[in-house]
Formats: structure tokens, sequence, C-alpha cells
């Protein structure tokens, strides 16, 4: 506004010097065309000389002859009226211009006042916890910034809100799981406790099956504590992976050897098989435990027969692991990787913890798992697919 209002007054400056100049070489030629008539002998040069002279100087009284004050007045009258015509002009414009730079500065500071209440009242509301924020009609000027600023400080903060009531719920929940979890085998612990206690005259065949329960039951809960521990560990994102390339075959015998003897107590075949190009990158250590806990469970549901079969190649590594028990229920088939879920065929001894571990170890190291019934006419009922991708 300030820039065009001096725009303004320059242009009418300009006009006014151009009608001035007009004015003054019109009559400078008026009064050259009557000396030239009254004198025909005087040439253009010497007008021109005497009208530029700069050394003759009209006396004021010359002027003030005919009722004109040089100090004060035109000689040229016209430009007198053109003097305060211009003169109104110039004092209309520049009292526009300082009007509408107080209104413009007036409505400004006002926005700005309310820009400045609007994000006091949102950061308000944010330190209340109602996250609700509109920038819809955000501008580019700073305080729009600062808006969109603390727009994102909202977001974060929400999500840290989200974040933490759901974290709030899961300890709720997992809490919950485990009271449940535990009460069962405690309860077991103390009956076989007391039974033994109350009953003094028991004979040694009871009393050894009662202490065979009761080691059952205790070894189900350090089972159930040790599992939970390594998954909070991986929810909490404070497990330090140590990876390296290693070939699947140590992997696989060491998965092997852990579960060999519920195999064979079981009476399970267990038969191992792989391809080509044997090897992946991971922690060799956790993902030993993921695979032993995919086995256990195939062991466990099996009705004689577990395969597994592993193989590389350049893109991904890959271990299978099938059994010829009842296949998945297809309910099941969503939770089955759900902590503490328990599906329709689960053992009455299984706390469903073991293929969440799994799960949460192999989606560290860059995997993915993925649970089939096979197709009727397969020799296996179920198969799991273990898929590591390659960097």
């Amino acid at each position: 506004m300030s820039v065009i209002g001096v725009l303004v007054l320059i242009y009418m400056d300009v006009r006014m010097y151009k009608t001035y100049m007009s004015n003054y070489n019109s009559r400078i030629g008026s009064i050259c065309s009557l000396v030239a008539d009254r004198y025909p002998d005087i040439s253009p040069g010497e007008l021109m000389t005497i009208i530029n002279d700069r050394n003759t100087a009209v006396d004021e009284k010359f002027f003030s002859r005919y009722g004109i004050d040089i100090s004060r007045d035109s000689v040229i009258v016209e430009n007198d009226r053109y003097f305060e015509k211009y003169l109104i002009i110039q004092v209309g414009c520049i009292a526009f211009i300082i009007l509408a730079v107080v209104l413009v500065s007036s409505i400004y500071n006002c926005k700005r006042r309310n820009d400045i209440a609007e994000i006091a009242e949102y950061i308000s509301n944010i330190n209340r916890g109602n996250y609700v924020l509109k920038i819809d009609n955000n501008s580019e000027d700073e305080l729009s910034i600062l808006k969109n600023e603390v727009y994102k400080t909202m977001i974060m903060l929400k999500e840290a809100a989200e974040h933490s009531k759901e974290e709030k719920k899961l300890l709720k929940d997992a809490l919950s799981d485990i009271s449940h979890q535990l009460k069962t085998p405690i309860t077991s612990v103390m009956i076989n406790l007391d039974n033994m206690s109350d009953n003094p005259d028991i004979s040694d065949e009871d009393r050894k099956k009662l202490i065979r329960n009761a080691k059952r039951d205790v070894k189900n809960i350090s089972f159930l504590v040790q599992n939970i521990l390594k998954l909070s560990r991986f929810e909490a994102d404070t497990i330090k992976y140590i990876r390296k390339t290693v070939p699947l075959e140590s992997i696989i015998d060491k998965a092997v050897s852990n579960v060999e003897a519920l195999a064979d107590l079981k009476g399970i075949e267990l038969k191992v098989s792989h391809g080509e190009d044997l090897s992946m990158t991971c922690d060799p250590i956790w993902q030993t435990e993921a695979v032993t806990n995919i086995i256990k469970n195939a062991i466990e549901h099996a009705e004689s027969r577990v395969d597994v079969y592993y193989e590389s190649s350049e893109t991904y590594s890959q271990i299978n692991i099938s059994n010829d028990g009842e296949p998945v229920d297809e309910s099941d088939m969503l939770h089955l990787f759900e902590r503490f879920y328990r599906g329709k065929h689960a053992d009455s001894d299984s706390v469903g913890i073991g293929l969440a571990l799994a799960k949460a170890i192999i989606d560290e190291d860059n995997g993915y798992i993925k649970v089939y019934n096979c197709d009727e006419n397969s020799e296996k009922s179920v198969e799991f697919v273990i898929r590591y991708l390659k960097n």
C-alpha cells in the first residue's frame, strides 16, 4: 500500500511538472511570435539567447507593476490554478494513503491478536488432552507457520497419548492373561501339596504321583514366566540382535536337538531335508529359539510324523515345518500367533505363548511366518512356512 501511494505521488509530481513546462513553453512561444512580428529583423537565435540568458535578471518591481508578486505568484496565472489542483489531489492521496495504512494495520493487528489468541487456545486444549486443531484457513505468515508447528506437536502428543493408552491396555491385558495362566498350575500345585500334607498315610506310589504332578506344574510355571519375559523384551524393544551369516543347517540342527526328546516321548518321526545354498543372515541364538518353538508345536499336534525342509536362494531363506495332525480350524488361523491364544486343538498343558514369541523373533529378523492347511490328498496336514528376506 505504501509503495502504491509513493508511486501515485511521484506520478502526480511528474504530471504537474509537465503541465508547468507546457504552459511556460506555450507562453514563451506566444511572446517570441509577438516579438518576431514587431521586429522582423530579429533572428530566432537572438530570441533564444534572450530567453536563455542567465546574466540578465528582471527586477521584481517590473512584475509588481502588473500586480504579480514573484515570491508568491506565478507569472503564468494558469500555473497557479494547476498548482492548487494538484496540491488538493496530493493532499487527498496522502490522506487516503494514511487512512489505508491505518486501516490495514488495524485489520492486521486485529487478525494477529485473534491468531495469537487462537494458538493460545489450541495450546490450552492440548494441555487438557483435547487434540483438535483446524488448519484449513492457514496462510503463509509467521503465525500460520507457528500454528503448523503447534499442529505437528499436537499430532506427536496425540500419538504418544494413544500409544500410552494402548500400552496401558496391553499391560492390563497381559497382567490379566498372566494371572489367568498362572492361576491353574499354582492351584494344582497347592492341591497336590495339600493332599500330601493332609494325608500322612498316603502310599508311596500316590505320593510320587502327586510330586510328579507338582513338578510338572512348576515346570509349566517356569516355562511360562521365562517366555513372557522374553516376549516382553521384544515388545519393549530391549533385545540386542547380533546378526551374522550362518549356515541354516546349524540353526535346524540345534532346534531339532532341543525337541528330540519330546518327539521320542510322543513317538513322532522327525525327518529333516534341505535344498541348496544353505545360509542366512540373522541372530542364530534367537532364530534357533523361534524354530524350536515352531517344531515343538508341530510335534505336539502331530499324529506320527513331522517334516522339516529348509533352503536358501539369492533373495530369501525359507524353512518349512509340517505335520500330519489335524488341520488348523479356520477360526484359529487369524489368532494363532497371538499371545496366550489357545486353539480348539490345543494341548491341555499349552499356555499359548510359544508361537507368539516365535513370530516376534522372526519379524525382528526381516522375516514372516504363515500357516496353511494342506490339501486333503497330501501326506501333510498343516504346514508352517518361515521366510527370511535377504537385504
